[in-house]
Parts: C-alpha cells; structure tokens; sequence
C-alpha cells in the first residue's frame, strides 16, 4: 500500500495571512489543500486542492470539505471514520457539484471511490454518467 502524502489543511485561505500560509508551505513542500468561504485567489502551483464555501460555522460543509480532502490524497481510512460517523455530510457536494467521490476517482484513488460508492450510494447516483 502507498503512503497518503502529509497534507496541510488552510482555512481562510483567501485572506492575507491565509495567503501568506499557503505559499511558504508550498514553498517547502507541503501539499496544501485550502478552503475559504471564497474562491481562494491564490497561485496555481501553491494548492493542490482549493474548496471554496468552506463556512467552518456550519459543521455538515465543514465535513465535507475534509472528506474532499482526504479522498483528494487518498486517505481511505479516514475517509472510513467520516462515513461512518457523518455520513450525510460527507455526501455533500460543493457549490460547483463536486463531490468526494469524484475527486476521489479524478485522483485515481479507486478504493475509496470503491468505498464512496457502496456508503454513499445517492453521491455514485449523481456522478453514474461520468463514472462510466
């Protein structure tokens, strides 16, 4: 099995010290997934994975970003305890109607797709056309 990257997660990633955060970790390395409220107006090459309408005051939004982010780097057994756990929010999509499961197989990581599918089958419902 291949190790899931060490990920940092940013919120508020539009702001300024947000912005700041983001690049100097890009800069060493670090995979950066970044949620804001916002579209995040950062570089490129510095985030691997923006979410924006990552409202940290509403829990269900917040649980879904992080299983994005986790199915983004293919973090299976985390992926796990959040279905288990929340499974409802994690089905939400994001406001452009991206899901975890289609990050997940946009990403090849096929064993939480896999997963996504058989926990959440309303989020394979959405995406069925273009899984095929």
């Amino acid at each position: 099995m291949v190790e899931s990257p060490k990920v940092a997660l940013v919120t508020g990633a539009a702001g300024n010290v947000g912005r700041a955060v983001v690049a100097l970790l890009a800069a060493q390395g670090v995979s950066v997934a970044a949620l804001d409220r916002l579209a995040p107006p950062l570089p490129d090459g510095d985030v691997h994975l923006a979410i924006a309408g990552a409202d940290l005051l509403d829990p269900a939004g917040c649980e879904a970003a992080v299983a994005q982010v986790l199915a983004r780097y293919g973090h299976l057994d985390m992926v796990e305890y959040l279905a288990d756990k929340h499974q409802p929010s994690i089905s939400q999509p994001r406001k452009d109607g991206i899901t975890s499961l289609w990050i997940a197989a946009a990403n090849g990581h096929l064993e939480i797709v896999k997963y996504l599918a058989e926990k959440c089958p309303g989020m394979a419902q959405r995406h069925f056309a273009w899984l095929l």
